[in-house]
């Protein structure tokens, strides 16, 4: 038999997204009230003479029960329904955000693959122009070491060139020294 107290003091486990406890237990504490007329109602039928009357109330006490069960399985569906509703939602939600940040995540990642390959195009063409300097620095250096002999024979053309002239001027020198002894030839320095 179905005691007031032991429906009053039902438990659950809970479960994820389960039943609203508070609405539980308001139902069971209505039921175990219910049982607790209907009981009352039945020790009442059974001190009296009549047998028909406590048929009548331990009839109604059953269709009550049953009423109250039905009731009762009939929320805790709805309620598991919606549970499952929300939990279809929490999923669909959470797959539409991972689906975003894993596009973002691409598009990133794309980006930075083609700032990568800008930079190693950039070291490559830096690379290249720095083997080119240098090809042009050792063959300048080459240039260089092959002009040494004229750069020597220009020194010693300026050498010459510089001895002539002093010997031109202590020339001039000597003439205007002694401008009696010899007509002076008209000599035209040229000076650097």
């Amino acid at each position: 038999m179905l005691e007031p107290d032991a429906v009053e003091s039902q438990t659950f486990p809970r479960a994820f997204r389960g039943y609203r406890r508070a609405e539980v237990e308001a139902f069971l504490l209505a039921v175990a009230e219910e049982l607790r007329r209907l009981g009352a109602e039945l020790e009442a039928a059974r001190r009296g003479p009549d047998a028909t009357e406590v048929v009548q109330a331990l009839n109604e006490a059953r269709r009550a029960a049953d009423r109250l069960t039905a009731e009762a399985r009939q929320q805790a569906e709805a309620l598991l329904e919606d549970a499952r509703r929300q939990a279809g939602a929490l999923r669909e939600a959470a797959a539409r955000e991972a689906e975003a940040a894993r596009a973002e995540a691409d598009t990133r990642l794309a980006a930075t693959r083609r700032s990568v390959q800008e930079l190693e195009d950039r070291a490559t063409a830096l690379r290249a122009e720095i083997t080119r300097l240098e090809t042009a620095r050792s063959a300048a250096l080459r240039d260089l070491a092959s002009l040494g002999p004229v750069l020597d024979a220009l020194h010693g053309l300026d050498l010459g060139a510089e001895q002539l002239r002093q010997a031109a001027r202590q020339a001039e020198a000597r003439l205007q020294a002694a401008p009696d002894a010899v007509p002076a030839p008209n000599l035209t320095v040229v000076r650097n």
